[in-house]
């Protein structure tokens, strides 16, 4: 149990101007648990939030950096990504996968499991896993159009799958 008296609570003003608004809804609501069981609300749960919204930003600015002319202006047609690599394939079937899974969570309600399957594949897949093997493909003039469609498809899909969480970053992105 939380106690002002014990001074074991967080003060959510404090906080959201220590870690930002986005970051503090993203660890409220990767706490949210089915049931409503008992949550323990430590500051390192939403210090974690502060560190995702960091990963995805600094992922974001990647992509864009590869997605646009020295003027901000995107370079990338509309057209939807082919899967000419093994990783290519891999990514957007994880994506394709997550993006069911968070259809059916929102359904029933399952906002931590939503947030927590969203935050897997953004940080352990997309972010670890697929910009970093970008880096390669882009380099090669023969998948580079593609590798660009196939990241501009993938952050745009995210960006819209975590806006009710983390409106304020994703409007910025």
């Amino acid at each position: 149990k939380m106690s002002k008296s014990k001074g074991n609570t967080v003060d959510p003003v404090k906080t959201i101007d220590e870690i930002g608004c986005d970051a503090f809804r993203f660890g409220l609501t990767s706490l949210v648990t089915y049931g409503g069981q008992d949550i323990k609300l430590a500051k390192d749960k939403l210090e974690q939030g502060r560190l995702f919204a960091n990963k995805l930003w600094n992922a974001s600015r990647f992509v864009m950096m590869n997605l646009c002319d020295p003027d901000g202006n995107i370079q990338v047609d509309e057209q939807l990504p082919e899967v000419k690599t093994g990783l290519d394939a891999w990514i957007l079937h994880q994506y394709s996968q997550t993006c069911q899974r968070a259809q059916s969570q929102l359904r029933e309600y399952r906002f931590g499991e939503w947030v927590g399957d969203l935050y897997d594949f953004t940080w352990n897949q997309f972010c670890d896993w697929y910009v970093e093997g970008a880096k390669a493909q882009l380099k090669d003039p023969a998948l580079r159009q593609n590798t660009q469609r196939v990241l501009r498809t993938v952050l745009d899909g995210l960006l819209r799958l975590w806006h009710p969480v983390m409106p304020y970053l994703t409007e910025a992105i």
